[in-house]
């Protein structure tokens, strides 16, 4: 019994399945709650479909704060948070052409890689939209998440469901990087 949003998966996995061995999730925090206060760290990652996403801008909104960057021509990032900044957070990332991934840092984490599995993975969180949730991620909506979002569930499920599609990730990718 396959509902339509695992159908979504399915058919993604589909377009991303080469993509995916060569990019990753980033999160190094399994759980989201906690929140806080997180600032100032500095938050890293790199953004990436396979090939490097370079000079692009990349946006975070967290429960408390937001921040900008510029990705290197590597795809890398880096920002430091405001001292007041409080996690969890999205993050966006917005190709020349337009296109937008998505990625989310939990609690306790300073990595968080934008890729398309990171958006699948947001997408799951929200139930729908990755770019919808972004756009009204605000204080309410961090709450909710560090007191029902489940970001290692969210990842889990992606993955299950990418490995049912025939995607194979090894063991050695999902305990390192997603």
């Amino acid at each position: 019994n396959i509902t339509g949003f695992d159908r979504f998966f399915k058919i993604t996995a589909s377009v991303l399945g080469a993509v995916l061995l060569a990019t990753a999730c980033g999160s190094d925090d399994s759980s989201s709650g906690g929140g806080g206060p997180a600032g100032p760290i500095t938050v890293s990652g790199t953004a990436a479909t396979g090939l490097a996403i370079a000079n692009a801008p990349v946006e975070i909104r967290c429960k408390t704060g937001t921040a900008t960057a510029t990705t290197g021509a590597d795809g890398s990032y880096s920002v430091e948070l405001a001292e007041d900044a409080e996690l969890p957070c999205l993050l966006r990332v917005t190709e020349a052409g337009g296109a937008m991934l998505h990625s989310v840092l939990g609690t306790g984490s300073t990595v968080a890689n934008i890729t398309s599995v990171t958006d699948l993975v947001v997408a799951r969180l929200a139930g729908g939209s990755a770019a919808d949730y972004f756009d009204g991620f605000d204080t309410d909506a961090a709450t909710a998440l560090e007191e029902d979002g489940d970001i290692q569930g969210a990842t889990d499920a992606v993955v299950a469901i990418l490995d049912e599609a025939g995607v194979d990730f090894g063991p050695e990718v999902v305990d390192n990087v997603l």
